[in-house]
């Protein structure tokens, strides 16, 4: 009677824990990403190059603002950048100047004929127009860094996709004015998602043993069902309710699910596993009564 009595206690140790590794687990589905895209400065809408409901690349323009003003200074910096006459010029008189001193030189060296004072007027010259020709290259290094800074104005005035994605929302129009830091386009990628549930700690050290698990989601009166990944498991629990926050992703690409719909998950021991579990307890009690 006493190996019965510890096998029944056993046993309902065995169902305790198959209960707590086991069990449902309702979220929501979000998007990888979606976002609430601003301009980075203050300005008037100028164009529209999206709509809502329209597909979108990365890098693609979404809206501009008036910008004549920034085109201009840019062109303009652009112009002063490409005037290299006087840079050509002073080199072309640095080179000839270089010759004659190195002539100078040699015929001083070889025959004496070119007086010391004669040298020494070339080497001047050469020195000047040498200078002129280091300080007109330090000054195209800063022309373009101006053009640079001028460039990246005019772009700023231009709101780009960060993401291949779908508008969703296009809060302004054409001639209103926008505020940097304020969302004027909403774009979303929903061509792979996550799903955001809470489960206790103990129901947690098993779900992150899992390789996959299934998430099935609510759509309309059917059920998806999708392979879940784990990618997250929050490294604390909530002070009220003891509750760990998990985060699963999964695949989109048939954009079959609408991100924003409930989903579940569901986890626990397989037939298998119960069977072996379960026969811990069952071999006892038979050899037993074999005896």
């Amino acid at each position: 009677m006493s190996k019965i009595y510890l096998t029944l206690i056993g046993l309902a140790v065995l169902l305790s824990e198959v209960s707590v590794a086991s069990g449902r687990f309702d979220g929501v589905t979000k998007p990888i990403s979606d976002l609430d895209l601003s301009v980075s400065v203050d300005g008037v809408v100028h164009q529209l190059f999206v709509s809502e409901g329209q597909h979108v690349k990365k890098g693609e323009p979404l809206l501009r603002l008036d910008d004549r003003l920034q085109a201009f200074e840019a062109r303009l910096r652009k112009q002063i950048l490409n005037d290299k006459a006087r840079y050509e010029s002073s080199k072309y008189n640095r080179d000839i100047v270089e010759s004659l001193l190195k002539s100078a030189r040699e015929l001083q060296k070889s025959t004496g004929s070119v007086s010391n004072e004669e040298v020494m007027r070339l080497d001047m010259q050469f020195n000047t127009v040498a200078g002129e020709v280091r300080a007109m290259e330090q000054a195209k290094k800063r022309e373009k860094l101006e053009y640079d800074a001028a460039q990246a104005e005019l772009e700023r005035h231009t709101l780009v996709s960060p993401i291949d994605g779908i508008v969703t929302e296009v809060l302004l129009d054409v001639g209103e004015w926008a505020q940097s830091g304020e969302v004027v386009i909403k774009v979303v990628d929903p061509s792979s998602c996550f799903l955001e549930v809470n489960i206790e700690e103990r129901q947690v050290r098993h779900l992150q043993e899992l390789d996959a698990v299934p998430v099935f989601v609510s759509a309309g009166d059917r059920t998806l069902e999708k392979s879940g990944k784990v990618v997250f498991v929050s490294p604390v629990a909530d002070q009220a309710s003891g509750l760990v926050r998990v985060k699963l992703r999964f695949e989109n690409l048939e954009r079959d699910v609408w991100p924003g719909m409930p989903a579940s998950i569901e986890f626990g021991l397989d037939e298998t596993d119960m069977d072996a579990a379960m026969g811990e307890f069952y071999e006892p009690t038979t050899s037993s009564s074999n005896r």
